[in-house]
């Protein structure tokens, strides 16, 4: 088959969010290995060099910039036209939406339902806009992919198509890059976000579905008992930032908590391994990559009971309600005062992590790719018979 991926999302202006992790990641990994068939990487100016050069085809699509109304508007008009003329048999939407129209077998990626969940988390253009577009989407596809059993029960439930019409592709991690480090190699990238030890991590947009303010507020419960212990929230600020600036200001211990601001993607092994406790408190996530990377460095995982993440964690983390300070500040005080707890919850970890592969990712995905192109033909035939 010629697999066409639009990798448009995936955008080097605009940092590594989960969504672009997801196109780079499996590109790579189907890169290395195609299953026998021909994958074609749909790209642009912004994300050209970031993509595989070997294993798969590239092409440049001449004048789409990162800039999402552009390049929205490419994908509903130009991009069918470019897979006819490519001779595309399958074509994979790997970010919510695919064009209305195609000329080839449609594969599309949901990779969360916050857009029906939690509408009050995003900007009301933006909701509309997915909200609109995400079931026509869903509802045309030969295949859905979901990357976690949670979404796909949210997808059926939310779309009403078909479970037999989704399947579940976990996502990994890179377990090369995401690794346990002796504390040399993490004290420089620490020291650079000016980040003291020993402390408390977070990594992800500051953006309200995460509940900062919960981890704020319980970090300020167990403060006292862990003087040292500063609280890192690694991240750019998202959407809506006020409610943690506001949460900072009402625990009255700002000097306790360092904001570093976006952290290269080279630095995150480091600050995972250096933390003596990863936290990640949110109310919902399609996949949650942050847990995943922080077991892969050894590091103890306190997540939320909610949506996909206790799939994810499976019993290498503490699972808390994020909406509740006080059982939050709890499981920190515990897990800190418990030296023989963290080293049980590293070794749960590390094992869990290893669970999560991108290459299993890709053989599940391309199994996807020949599922949808094969119902499409048996549809296509039906009809002209």
């Amino acid at each position: 088959m010629r697999i066409g991926i639009n990798t448009f999302a995936l955008s080097a202006a605009r940092g590594m969010a989960g969504s672009g992790r997801y196109i780079l990641e499996l590109s790579r990994a189907l890169a290395r290995n195609p299953g026998g068939h021909e994958i074609i990487l749909l790209a642009n100016a912004d994300n050209w060099d970031l993509l595989p050069e070997t294993g798969c085809t590239r092409i440049r699509c001449e004048g789409l910039t990162a800039v999402r109304p552009l390049r929205l508007l490419w994908e509903q008009t130009a991009l069918p036209l470019l897979a006819r003329r490519l001779r595309l048999d399958v074509l994979h939407s790997p970010v919510f939406i695919a064009p209305t129209w195609l000329p080839c077998a449609s594969v599309v990626s949901i990779l969360d339902m916050t857009w029906f969940l939690t509408p009050e988390h995003h900007t009301r253009a933006k909701g509309a806009y997915f909200r609109s577009l995400i079931p026509i989407s869903a509802n045309r596809a030969a295949r859905i992919i979901a990357i976690s059993e949670a979404t796909k029960q949210d997808v059926v439930k939310l779309l009403g198509v078909a479970g037999d019409n989704v399947t579940v592709t976990h996502l990994g991690v890179d377990l090369a890059r995401f690794t346990p480090q002796p504390a040399r190699t993490f004290a420089h990238p620490a020291a650079r976000y000016g980040i003291e030890t020993p402390y408390i991590l977070y990594v992800g947009k500051l953006e309200p579905r995460k509940l900062l303010p919960t981890l704020i507020r319980a970090f300020a419960r167990i403060a006292d008992d862990f003087p040292k212990h500063q609280l890192v929230l690694a991240g750019n600020p998202g959407w809506d930032y006020a409610a943690v600036e506001d949460a900072l200001q009402e625990i009255g211990r700002r000097e306790r908590v360092r904001l570093t601001g976006f952290v290269e993607e080279d630095d995150l092994p480091a600050l995972y391994a250096g933390a003596d406790l990863f936290v990640y408190p949110s109310l919902y996530e399609g996949f949650g990559f942050p847990v995943l990377e922080a077991m892969a460095c050894g590091t103890p995982v306190i997540t939320s009971n909610l949506s996909s993440l206790p799939e994810v964690a499976g019993d290498a983390a503490l699972l808390v309600d994020p909406h509740d300070d006080d059982a939050l500040a709890d499981a920190m005080r515990r897990v800190l005062a418990d030296d023989e707890l963290r080293t049980q919850m590293r070794v749960r970890g590390l094992i869990q992590a290893a669970r999560f592969t991108w290459a299993e990712t890709a053989q599940r995905t391309i199994a996807v790719y020949e599922s949808a192109f094969a119902d499409t033909h048996v549809r296509e035939g039906l009809r002209a018979a």
